[in-house]
């Protein structure tokens, strides 16, 4: 870019900031982090994904466990139809609200505050704090 700035007819052509020590220790950086997102991106968006799963060897290899085929723990015996069955949702939720609205129309005391003439704040009595930080 800075090659391209030069080459540009109009005011600051005389100015060379490829020469600059800011751009000088800034373009490879710039390329640095392009090489990188470009590197990592071929990985992501370029990775072919297979047509068919590739077979897992079952047996041990030496450093790493052998795999196992996963199967689902067995249900708990509390579990039963009837323990679902006790879960009503609908019947709770309905009491839930209901209790909500009741408590929405009853009638609300105003709060007491007390009047302060226009431009008459009050002042506290001392400026120090009781926060510490420490």
């Amino acid at each position: 870019m800075c090659d391209r700035y030069n080459r540009t007819k109009g005011a600051g052509t005389i100015a060379h900031p490829e020469r600059h020590p800011f751009f000088q220790k800034l373009a490879p950086m710039v390329k640095l982090h392009l090489d990188k997102s470009e590197r990592e991106n071929g990985f992501i968006y370029h990775h072919k994904v297979p047509e068919e799963l590739p077979v897992i060897e079952k047996k041990q290899v030496y450093g790493l466990a052998t795999p196992e085929d996963f199967t689902l723990p067995p249900h708990h015996p509390l579990w039963t139809p009837e323990a679902y069955a006790a879960f009503e949702v609908s019947a709770q939720a309905s009491e839930k609200y209901d209790t909500k609205a009741s408590a929405a129309q009853e009638e609300i005391a105003p709060v007491q505050e007390p009047d302060i003439a226009p431009g008459k704040i009050p002042q506290p009595k001392s400026t120090k704090s009781d926060c510490t930080i420490s």
